[in-house]
């Protein structure tokens, strides 16, 4: 392992809670927090600010309101630009913030790095996903003031969030609370304003808002309305310039709570659509009748019945049952979920990757959330198929056949403008196929795979094909040669292992599922043909393809190589090269790294996990002991593939380190989560527990199940999905137990033999080697 937290434990050890009990005006605290505390449900993503404005300086807070499928594009400027380098990219809007609240009393205004505290605590409940915060202040002129607030992004309401902030006195005094939507609004690190108001309203407790992009053809409107203990009587609101106000002042007694509810509904629509205004309007009108009770109750229901299907629990280490629910929670609350938008490398907690996803969601989110929510890992999969057109179209940009997804995006176009480590990673393609394989195999849905899946199977498959050939001085083998692999401190080279080898499962998954509609639905397999042009020639090349892939390995070694080229770049002691000034000043040049044997993150030893069963025990041992010592895990998407693997080989000390890291990451600040969470890493500790230690594996529609159980845990407990069947999933270190809660079961092997779990045996409690 390699890291140096700067901090363990940071928000005490409840392991369903999230607790700040301290303000710090250290703008990394704060910005870490902000990130942490974020709350979205998948549409509207809010960055966990505090309620007030902290300072007039915009850089000391991140402050943000994002939405999911918004964006904006921005030229690309190259001093040399070549065809098929992309000239634009999109970024995730900031929309106007609808929660901060500014309170004076006594006209004195509560900003927390400038008051008296008496008291602090901020508490993320993670059972329900609301943010509560407790402040007591004292004034200048002596009066202790109680500020509580609560604040909630609806799950069940897509379009709805709202802010409760209650105050109260131990004196009388004179309240005046204000509140605003301000359109002036930009992301913090760029120049440009993105967004322009259209049209503003206000009247008595409401206020309007539209908003439009000038090149991505969208609109943003808002509505919100406040109550004053559940009345809108004495709340006056104006609107004038780029900004809608509310106020409100009253008097209000010792001992006296006065509560301000505000409520906000947000649509996003293209442009055109004048009627959103109207939708976002009625949308608020019904949030405020329902209440702030409802809204909770809801969000309560919403995350129980969650925590009943999903929950991990884990009995010995609180440090990392805390933390592999709040990966879990996150990923629920940034996870898009209507087949228009995906989940960025961020998701909406920041502002770095621009709101743009990646291979991430394939091969580190969407297992979790097939065992979660199958409906959500489904919904992501219909995003790609309803940007196969835009995929066929950047193809044909780079002249290659069928669909060439793209490395980065928001809408489906590329947005990548580092081809390198970029368009090269053709392994994306694969990972959506991968997607589809898994869904089918957890789901049993083979119908959704006939009417969506197979379609992009085959354009992607076109795709791979194009991009290899067949090499003479290879002995005719397959080869894909100028791409990169997942380490991207080795882009642009020949036949990366990784790449070959899933791209050949790919072209087999592909060639099964033609055969399989075949035989269950010709005239669909030949309508599909017709569309999209199939000829008997292309199926013949990919399994020609699949069986003479060109996998590179080192006899003398016993090892898989990365590449061709790997071997014989410049050997280097990590340790060493590490304590260079080069390194800790973050001064490398690209090159310095390219020509070394160093990795970014996990390449050959993430192939070992998505195809565990390929590889021999001993493979595992040897590939693993030459990649990690070379591995700078400068991505968090590398230490979950370390922490799997060295629990299959018996490197126990490396595995709880390596998961501690990857469950922890944003909630301890690892790897500075101040830009924003890193969902892969979240999915990626999902997989750290139920394949690293409960050794569960689904490969070609197989399950394997090969449990590890850490020494120091006395039980761990899941619920698990397969062949659209649910089960329970107790272990200890000698022994597991399952237990069928839903459908008619399944087949698995465990420590080499077969067994069944069906209605006939709905239970069963085995030994584990």
């Amino acid at each position: 392992m390699r890291f140096k937290p700067r901090k363990e434990n940071t928000f005490g050890l409840d392991v369903w809670k999230l607790v700040e009990d301290e303000f710090s005006s250290d703008r990394t605290d704060i910005l870490h927090k902000e990130a942490v505390f974020s709350q979205g449900n998948g549409f509207i993503g809010m960055r966990g600010s505090y309620d007030e404005p902290l300072s007039d300086n915009e850089w000391d807070s991140y402050n943000a309101c994002f939405l999911n499928g918004s964006f904006e594009y921005e030229d690309v400027l190259y001093t040399f630009r070549r065809k098929g380098l992309t000239d634009k990219h999109q970024i995730m809007l900031r929309i106007p913030d609808w929660h901060m609240i500014v309170l004076r009393v006594d006209g004195e205004v509560f900003c927390l790095p400038d008051v008296t505290r008496l008291k602090t605590e901020r508490v993320f409940d993670m059972k329900t996903g609301v943010v509560t915060r407790c402040v007591e202040w004292k004034t200048q002129q002596g009066k202790t003031v109680s500020v509580q607030t609560k604040k909630i992004i609806c799950l069940t309401r897509k379009n709805s969030c709202a802010i409760e902030y209650s105050v109260s006195v131990d004196q009388d005094a004179e309240i005046q609370f204000s509140t605003e939507l301000e359109g002036d609004v930009k992301n913090l690190f760029s120049k440009i304003k993105y967004l322009s108001v259209d049209s503003l309203s206000a009247d008595k407790n409401r206020q309007q808002m539209e908003l439009v992009t000038a090149r991505s053809g969208q609109r943003v409107a808002m509505a919100s309305l406040v109550q004053i203990n559940g009345s809108a009587e004495g709340v006056e609101s104006t609107a004038e310039g780029t900004r809608t106000l509310s106020r409100y002042s009253q008097t209000v007694q010792s001992g006296e709570t006065i509560t301000v509810s505000k409520y906000v509904n947000i649509v996003l629509a293209k442009k055109d659509d004048l009627d959103a205004i109207n939708r976002a309007s009625v949308g608020v009108e019904k949030d405020a009748a329902d209440g702030m009770a409802l809204l909770e109750t809801e969000q309560d229901n919403y995350w129980a019945e969650f925590w009943k299907n999903a929950d991990i629990l884990i009995d010995g280490d609180d440090a990392i049952q805390q933390g592999i629910r709040f990966c879990m929670m996150q990923l629920v609350q940034n996870s898009g979920k209507d087949g228009q938008t995906n989940i960025g490398a961020k998701g909406m907690t920041g502002y770095s990757y621009a709101g743009k996803c990646f291979w991430d969601t394939e091969i580190y989110i969407q297992p979790f959330l097939l065992n979660a929510y199958p409906e959500y890992a489904k919904a992501l999969i219909d995003f790609r198929y309803n940007t196969l057109e835009k995929a066929r179209e950047h193809a044909k940009f780079v002249y290659l056949k069928g669909a060439l997804f793209p490395w980065e995006t928001i809408n489906g176009e590329e947005s990548s403008f580092i081809y390198e480590a970029g368009t090269a990673q053709y392994h994306l393609q694969c990972a959506i196929g991968l997607s589809i394989k898994q869904y089918s195999a957890v789901t049993g849905d083979y119908n959704y795979v006939a009417e969506k899946g197979l379609e992009i199977l085959m354009e992607t498959s076109r795709c791979l094909f194009d991009v290899g050939a067949f090499i003479p001085a290879r002995g005719n083998q397959f080869c894909m040669n100028c791409v990169c692999g997942p380490d991207e401190y080795s882009p642009m080279v020949d036949n990366n292992c990784y790449t070959n080898t899933l791209t050949m499962h790919h072209f087999d998954f592909t060639l099964q599922m033609v055969k399989k509609l075949a035989e269950s639905a010709p005239e669909k397999l030949q309508a599909l043909r017709e569309k999209i042009g199939l000829t008997d020639a292309e199926l013949a090349d990919w399994e020609r393809a699949k069986d003479s892939m060109y996998i590179p390995y080192s006899e003398e070694l016993g090892i898989h190589l990365q590449d061709d080229q790997f071997l014989y770049r410049d050997p280097v002691n990590l340790e060493e090269w590490m304590q260079t000034d080069e390194y800790k000043k973050h001064e490398i040049h690209p090159l310095n790294l390219f020509r070394k044997q160093l990795l970014k993150q996990a390449d050959v030893v993430l192939l070992m996990v998505l195809r565990s069963k390929d590889y021999s025990l001993e493979q595992k041992k040897k590939n693993y002991e030459f990649y990690e010592p070379k591995t700078i895990n400068d991505s968090s998407l590398s230490p979950c593939a370390y922490s799997i693997v060295a629990n299959e080989i018996g490197q126990t000390e490396q595995v709880l380190p390596y998961l501690k890291y990857t469950v922890r990451l944003d909630i301890d600040n690892y790897q500075g989560s101040g830009g924003g969470l890193h969902t892969a890493s979240m999915g990626g500790a999902w997989l750290s527990i139920v394949q690293g230690i409960a050794g569960f594996v689904v490969q070609d529609g197989k399950l394997y199940i090969d449990p590890r159980m850490s020494k120091d845990w006395k039980r761990l407990q899941f619920n698990y999905r397969f062949n659209n069947s649910h089960v329970r999933v107790v272990l200890r270190e000698k022994i597991i137990e399952l237990e069928l809660l839903e459908g008619r079961g399944f087949e698995f092997q465990l420590n080499d033999k077969s067994f069944a779990l069906n209605e006939t045996t709905p239970s069963l409690e085995l030994s584990v080697t």
